[in-house]
């Protein structure tokens, strides 16, 4: 007997025939059938090959997942962009915009139609286009209570700032990746330094004092 609802009692009695002639009905039988089976989220989603432009999306799914669905968006957007009934645990996405942070999340399907919940939402941050990058060639220097100002004007991508003496010696080196102004405190610092601005594509070296 087929097309019963699930998780549903039913009664069920019986009768044989032969020709014309039918035998009495038996007892009544009762019988449940069994709640559909829950659908279960999938786990571990994953961010990797990151790029300016794609990234690769990937899950853990249960063994009773048959597609998956998934969605995405800018993080300061309110609109998903959906990809439905994937056959594959991971899937490509391309054209997203350079340097933006995303947020994503995943649904499976299973039997009859039932979906899972969405797993909870996972960022992922794409790379600078670094053809398209803003360059650092209108950056200046200059030191102002004992502190030393990187003025970046275009907002382009500094990665690091290493500072030199006029002996060519490493000062300091600072970590920055920032497309903003940078602010250094010299501390013991004095006299002639050079200031050495690694970009995406380019590097300026600029001289100042700190007095």
């Amino acid at each position: 007997i087929e097309n019963l609802a699930a998780k549903t009692s039913y009664k069920l009695r019986m009768r044989s025939t032969e020709g014309e002639e039918k035998s009495l009905n038996s007892e009544v039988i009762d019988f449940t059938t069994l709640d559909i089976p829950e659908c279960v989220t999938p786990t571990d989603l994953t961010a990797s090959g990151i790029t300016d432009h794609s990234v690769v999306l990937s899950w853990t799914a249960d063994e009773l997942n048959l597609s998956w669905n998934v969605r995405y968006r800018e993080t300061n957007a309110s609109q998903w962009t959906e990809i439905l009934n994937l056959s594959e645990t991971n899937v490509e996405i391309t054209e997203l915009k350079d340097n933006t942070a995303y947020l994503w999340r995943v649904q499976a399907t299973c039997e009859d139609d039932v979906v899972s919940k969405w797993a909870s939402q996972q960022r992922f941050t794409t790379e600078l286009d670094a053809i398209n990058a803003v360059g650092i060639s209108d950056l200046t220097v200059f030191v102002e209570n004992d502190m030393l100002n990187v003025v970046n004007p275009q907002h382009g991508l500094i990665s690091n700032i290493c500072i030199y003496d006029t002996a060519g010696r490493l000062i300091q080196r600072y970590d920055v990746n920032t497309t903003e102004n940078v602010f250094i405190r010299m501390g013991n610092t004095r006299g002639n330094i050079v200031v050495k601005v690694n970009g995406v594509r380019e590097t300026k070296t600029l001289k100042t004092v700190v007095k």
